[in-house]
């Protein structure tokens, strides 16, 4: 209980000293059930602090020593070592996974069918059984829409994730991240924020992104585990060269991922790595280096961050003329997208067979590819995909001399990345319109677009007449800094009350 209490306040030393004291009193008992309740924390400390590898082994261990014990236990056990081995965290211990997951799928329980389910799911998918990886996930989410332990809302996301479906990845972190929230569950927080910026930053959510990047690298500083502030250091850095900053700011944010990429991360050391060379991977583009942003994407380990940077790696080899390697990461994703059934994955195979085709099926895979953005769900949009694909088909049709054919195409691209503040793309966009014979008209940026997201999150609750004991309390940092986030926002608005703030649109 002691080490439960730490590792839940944030003490991963305690929790760690704590830990393995009991593991080694439980060992000159024949408590095997007691042993594996304390494995199930050892290895949790080891996912998110130490090493993932050591945490697959832990969970498959103590999995299969329980299993004729109490199959709940060992269902547990091999879920968290399941979802490991997705990411890259195999010990090389081998489970019986199918037999636990068949037998829980048709339990007595919802939180036991939840995880047979979705124990079934994650062996498929490793199998890259995309299909029954899916029904066998719905199934899962199905049996988990009443239950909120947030183990099993983890477990549902991360799976959510690595299969694409972004908007049950989103809701399942969300209703963590609440309940973390309702009880103060620090290390809970720390451990939803960073996972939700995956599909904020796919989804173009990125004010929320930049929000809640600043308040997991604030939270882990406060909690002094300067580690989980890797992933949300990542995020931004990536956001920062989608965005164009400047060369200066970009190689600080970078700097900022390395120094902290080289702690124990556990199961995000690969993500956090990921984070850093797609970052990399999109200035090197921007900048025109090909074959530097080949060899950053190139070096990509995880698929499922290889998958959301499908088009920005498949771009890359194609302008670096690597035909071969565009090819198969193109058939890669297409055997993902086919048996996923996924409107997103599918419109990036499109746009990819695009860039790889013969100029008179290009028109063909550009219009197919933006017909499957059409059919994203408004739950789980990709707006800066979507934008991408219609700038190269624009940029394609004025240089086939159908100049008015391009311009609805390339003004729908601008006004996107306009919105997303992705000065690169939208400088292109625009250049390409004024060649079409259109001229790019000036947007008003309101005042509101230069706040930051914390200062921006403050603001609006200070609008809502919340003191700054209140705010303080609901972002997680102290009062001081809640009034100086206050004073900047003041200033950046022009206004000197919070009476006067009430009345502006931020919006």
């Amino acid at each position: 209980a002691a080490a439960r209490n730490a590792w839940s306040a944030g003490d991963t030393t305690s929790a760690r000293a704590l830990v393995t004291s009991a593991r080694t009193c439980a060992e000159s008992t024949a408590d095997m059930l007691l042993r594996a309740d304390i494995d199930r924390l050892r290895g949790r400390i080891e996912v998110n602090v130490g090493s993932a590898v050591d945490a697959h082994r832990i969970f498959s261990v103590s999995a299969a020593a329980v299993a004729g014990l109490d199959p709940a236990r060992a269902l547990e056990l091999a879920v968290a070592a399941a979802l490991l081995r997705s990411h890259g965290g195999d010990s090389g211990t081998v489970l019986d996974v199918r037999r636990l997951a068949v037998a829980a799928s048709a339990g007595d329980t919802a939180h036991g069918r939840c995880l047979g389910h979705l124990l079934l799911s994650l062996d498929q998918a490793a199998a890259h059984e995309w299909a029954d990886a899916v029904a066998s996930q719905h199934c899962a989410l199905v049996e988990g829409d009443e239950l909120d332990d947030p183990d099993v809302l983890a477990h549902l996301g991360n799976q959510a994730l690595h299969l694409g479906d972004l908007e049950a990845h989103r809701r399942c972190f969300t209703r963590m991240l609440t309940g973390a929230r309702d009880a103060g569950a620090v290390m809970a927080v720390l451990y939803a924020l960073p996972r939700l910026g995956f599909s904020q930053f796919t989804t173009g959510r990125w004010t929320e992104l930049r929000r809640d990047a600043e308040e997991g690298v604030s939270l882990s500083a406060s909690a002094g585990k300067r580690p989980l502030a890797a992933v949300p250091l990542g995020q931004v850095a990536l956001l920062a060269a989608v965005q164009g900053r400047a060369a200066a700011d970009l190689d600080a944010r970078l700097a900022d991922v390395d120094a902290v990429a080289a702690l124990p991360l556990g199961v995000l050391a690969d993500p956090v790595h990921d984070l850093g060379r797609w970052a990399r991977g999109v200035r090197a583009t921007l900048d025109g280096d090909t074959a530097t942003a080949l060899h950053h994407f190139a070096a990509m380990r995880v698929g499922t961050l290889r998958r959301l940077a499908a088009l920005d790696r498949i771009e890359a080899a194609v302008r670096a003329d690597d035909r071969v390697r565009a090819l198969a990461w193109t058939e890669e994703l297409a055997a993902f997208a086919t048996g996923t059934g996924l409107p997103w994955a599918a419109a990036v195979v499109e746009h990819a067979r695009a860039l790889l085709a013969e100029p008179a099926d290009v028109a063909e895979h550009f219009e197919a590819a933006l017909v499957h953005h059409a059919r994203t769900p408004q739950t789980d949009p990709r707006p800066y995909e979507h934008a991408r694909a219609r700038l190269a088909y624009g940029e394609w049709l004025r240089r086939a001399q159908r100049r008015v054919d391009a311009r609805s195409h390339l003004r729908a691209a601008l006004e996107t990345f306009e919105d997303l503040r992705a000065g690169p793309l939208a400088a292109r966009a625009a250049q390409e319109l004024r060649a079409s014979g259109e001229t790019a008209r000036k947007r008003d940026v309101s005042t509101a677009l230069h706040l930051t997201p914390m200062e921006r999150q403050v603001a609006e609750l200070a609008r809502q007449g919340l003191s700054n004991k209140d705010i303080a309390a609901q972002c997680w940092v102290s009062h001081r800094t809640v009034a100086f986030h206050l004073r900047n926002v003041f200033t950046k608005v022009g206004v000197s009350s919070r009476g006067e703030l009430a009345r502006l649109d931020l919006t």
